[in-house]
């Protein structure tokens, strides 16, 4: 297995690591499923305290002297074509065009340079909606945003925000609980934490208390760390990687870890919310699981079972629980029922058609030379008992990457698969695809394109209820580059997100390059509408 991932900032003392109505009815897995629940153990999560955001200053901008990456830490499987798809499995192409989706508004987001002052790649990023606010992080500067575009809260060091050196952290992350009120966050701080924030009221701006949970031991980095939540828990998942903070070398993958969190007990700004774990390993479980990259997610509608998810990635058998053919792709399904700490995770995995790692995308004047990543899990969110993901699948693509899409029922005994699916821009390849869901389960999706005759753009097209599985509306362009990236590291994710009270609208977020400088990407921000 080869190892992945991202950009490195180094100072004189640190090192940071920045690492890269219901739905269709669908067919059945026709692969007997069992269910698996996850051994756990009680941890210790640390207070840190409490910050004001509106009293934080501004960024102070971009510190000089620095070496911007190391190797990619991570890892990514074969590309093979000898496994046949799923029956419910296709290949579409989405167009530009007239459809029922609308940008309603574009604006700026943060960029690589002032004020963020992390001059590295890529633009790692979380965004949040609110039915008053919208709140970017991106790698080490945040910003905050009214919904009708204006700036609430200039650019300012996430540094200041997480009471943490400005090179020690890593892939924030923030959401929105509309149930709750209040918006969460999180962030790796190098080496072995992940800093985690709860808003002490529905306003950004005002008192967030910040917590932190470890790693096994202190030179185990957990990387890429994503959140989510259900009404009652909040949850962490990251990949655990061996990492010498003196040298920057990442050492083998030890395994995907997760938290479970008593949220209640967060929100209440208790100092030592009750938590549960797993242990990360790469030795086979007695079904022959070996687990990586587990996305938790957001959970937008009322329910106390939360969910994780993540691609088998089956070329190289990542997880193959029982029940799955080893030349089957699958998507493993974790539900996580009670509060810690006797709090149970079970497993399940829908076979999927076999993914694969995709190529590099074509550029103008630059063939190959967009980095895609690897093929695993990029977004996902759970809705009125149905769940999206997105990932990038070089096997059944036709061209260098597809963004693949799945949905998946949780209303039955055990996950079904609905919808099954990779698609194509204009017959150019697509990728970092977001996913989010309005109350109806209309579903937007946010991604990146690039071509030979078209730089890295930013696009969004979604699937109303009504439409036929497998299909998605014509695109619109919410940004549209106008330079090549030369990084080798234009990602890992983007971000999607529904806007609470505001029928079908929602907010997505990614980069575009007007020049070609290491440092010189920009993000954008679109509010979408559905008519």
């Amino acid at each position: 297995m080869l190892m992945k991932k991202a950009s490195i900032v180094i100072s004189a003392m640190l090192l940071l690591l920045s690492l890269p109505a219901f739905s269709h009815l669908g067919q059945l897995p026709a692969t007997p499923q069992t269910v698996r629940n996850v051994p756990l153990t009680t941890g210790s999560i640390e207070y840190v305290g409490t910050v004001d955001v509106s009293t934080l200053p501004a960024s102070a901008g971009p510190v000089l002297g620095l070496l911007p990456q190391l190797p990619s830490l991570g890892m990514s499987s074969s590309k093979s074509n000898s496994a046949p798809a799923t029956p419910s499995f296709s290949t579409i192409n989405v167009q530009p065009g007239s459809s029922f989706v609308s940008v309603a508004k574009s604006i700026e987001g943060t960029p690589g340079y002032n004020p963020n002052p992390c001059l590295c790649a890529p633009s790692d990023m979380g965004l949040a909606a609110s039915s008053q606010y919208v709140f970017q992080m991106v790698n080490l500067a945040g910003t905050v945003y009214t919904t009708s575009g204006a700036v609430a809260k200039p650019g300012f060091s996430l540094a200041d925000f997480w009471f943490a050196p400005v090179r020690s952290m890593s892939d924030p992350q923030v959401l929105f609980d509309a149930r709750a009120g209040r918006w969460l966050a999180s962030i790796i701080v190098i080496v072995n934490h992940v800093r985690f924030a709860v808003s002490a009221t529905s306003n950004p701006l005002g008192i967030w208390y910040i917590y932190q949970v470890h790693t096994p031991a202190s030179n185990i980095l957990p990387d890429q760390p994503f959140i989510g939540y259900s009404d009652d828990k909040f949850l962490i998942a990251a990949n655990d990687f061996n990492f010498n903070s003196q040298t920057g070398v990442g050492a083998p993958f030890i395994g995907a870890q997760y938290w479970i969190i008593n949220k209640l007990q967060m929100m209440a700004g208790a100092f030592a919310p009750d938590m549960q774990t797993n242990t990360p390993t790469l030795v086979p479980t007695p079904s022959g699981t070996i687990d990586f990259r587990i996305d938790p997610m957001q959970q937008l509608s009322p329910g106390t079972t939360a969910y994780m998810a993540e691609n088998c990635e089956g070329a190289t058998n990542i997880c193959p629980d029982a029940g799955v053919a080893s030349t089957t792709g699958g998507i493993t399904v974790f539900t996580v029922t009670g509060l810690p700490p006797t709090a149970v995770v079970a497993r399940a995995t829908v076979p999927i058609a076999l993914t694969g790692t995709p190529s590099s995308a074509d550029q103008p004047g630059n063939p190959a030379s967009l980095a895609t990543n690897d093929e695993r899990m990029v977004s996902a969110v759970w809705n009125n008992g149905l769940i999206w993901t997105t990932l990038n699948d070089g096997n059944q693509c036709p061209t260098a990457s597809c963004v693949r899409l799945d949905e998946i029922s949780t209303t039955t005994a055990l996950p079904s698969l609905l919808q099954d699916f990779d698609f194509t821009f204009n017959g150019a390849a697509t990728f970092y695809g977001a996913v989010s869901t309005d109350p109806s389960n209309n579903l937007v999706v946010m991604f990146e394109t690039s071509s030979s005759s078209m730089f890295p753009s930013l696009l969004v097209t979604g699937q109303k209820t009504s439409m036929a599985p497998n299909s998605l509306a014509a695109s619109k362009t919410v940004q549209e580059g106008s330079a090549a990236d030369l990084t080798t590291r234009w990602g890992d994710y983007y971000y999607a997100t529904t806007q609470p009270g505001a029928g079908s609208t929602f907010w997505v977020s990614g980069g575009y390059r007007t020049i070609q400088l290491f440092e010189g990407w920009q993000t954008r921000i679109g509010q979408i509408s559905f008519s």
